[in-house]
């Protein structure tokens, strides 16, 4: 059941428009994870879906099923649904089952993106600028063999690239390092005027605490403000391998908060106010003007779990924490999806 669960969410979510195979079944065999997801999103997701290349046939399954669910193959390709993940090697390969994915989505018209997970200290330089040039030529080199495939073929640059744990020999998806990498793969990627893929939201925590919210925020805020067009990772702990139903319902939360900081303040005759600061004066207030009625929900992001009230009614309604708000919305959500029902 809790497969399902990440689809239906997404699904709930207001500022999170795509799901993603973030959580990984344990409990079926590898080479049928692929048609399970499919399945799963087909019969409960209507916003798009994204995969890994897995290799030639089981992205030929992928790839079929997607068709099959949304009326064939030229509705496929007119409206593409999917979205792959070609894991680019590090240092400087390429590997033949993710090239043959990559491949059979280009037959499809499926947008690929090109994502290598470079580790700054153990796959890739020490040195950030070290690190994006090498992952710089892997993602360049891929991008060109997609385009003598298939000629146009969708593609996104993109990045999973990090730094190592040098106390352990581990990554550290959750430094604010990989934020840093995040923002210059995108002026890379809108260099060559290519859309991007990263990261966004990860943590290494492995419980909802103040390491994983700072973490979330050093990673999801510069992916956001340096235009990164597609992000993952949301509802994840752990490097992005545990999963959350609170956290992920917190994280659309989160994407909405990162969008406001990104639309900056609006500078023009009504924001400036300059009629209302001259009405108030010095002994009004700003509650009651109409100014503020009509503006308020445009200027403010409305957060939903974010504890907010004083402290006395907070306790008196018993005390809630934010991911306490965000796992009932979690709970309410799924209890009222819908499947959708497919032609048979």
């Amino acid at each position: 059941a809790h497969r399902g669960n990440h689809i239906k969410l997404i699904d709930g979510c207001e500022h999170i428009h795509c799901s993603q195979m973030d959580v990984w079944p344990n409990d079926i065999p590898m080479n049928m994870i692929h048609s399970e997801a499919i399945w799963l999103w087909a019969h409960n997701s209507r916003k798009s879906f994204g995969l890994g290349c897995y290799g030639y046939m089981p992205t030929l399954d992928m790839m079929r099923m997607t068709a099959a669910a949304v009326g064939g193959k030229e509705e496929l390709r007119l409206r593409p649904r999917f979205f792959g993940i070609c894991s680019v090697v590090s240092p400087l390969k390429m590997t033949q089952i993710q090239v043959e994915g990559m491949m059979m989505c280009a037959e499809y018209g499926q947008p690929v993106t090109l994502a290598p997970e470079g580790i700054a200290g153990m796959s890739a330089p020490v040195s950030l600028a070290g690190l994006l040039i090498q992952e710089n030529a892997n993602i360049l080199a891929h991008i060109t063999l997609s385009q003598i495939f298939r000629p146009g073929a969708p593609v996104l640059y993109g990045t999973v690239s990090t730094i190592a744990n040098m106390r352990n020999g581990t990554v550290a998806l959750g430094s604010v390092e990989t934020g840093l990498i995040t923002a210059a793969s995108a002026q890379l990627a809108h260099y060559y005027g290519i859309p991007i893929r990263s990261v966004g939201g990860v943590t290494e925590s492995k419980s909802a605490d103040l390491q994983a919210g700072v973490e979330r925020m050093a990673t999801l805020l510069p992916a956001v403000l340096a235009g990164v067009h597609y992000i993952t990772c949301a509802g994840t702990l752990d490097s992005s391998m545990l999963e959350s139903d609170a956290l992920l319902v917190m994280d659309d939360e989160l994407a909405g908060m990162a969008l406001r900081v990104k639309r900056g303040i609006d500078v023009n005759e009504t924001s400036m106010a300059m009629d209302v600061i001259r009405s108030v004066g010095f002994s009004g207030n700003y509650i009651s003007e109409e100014h503020t009625q009509q503006n308020y929900r445009k200027e403010f992001y409305m957060t939903r779990f974010m504890v907010r009230q004083p402290y006395e009614s907070w306790a008196k309604e018993g005390s809630k924490s934010a991911m306490e708000h965000a796992r009932e919305k979690a709970r309410a959500i799924l209890a009222r999806h819908q499947p959708r029902v497919l032609d048979p």
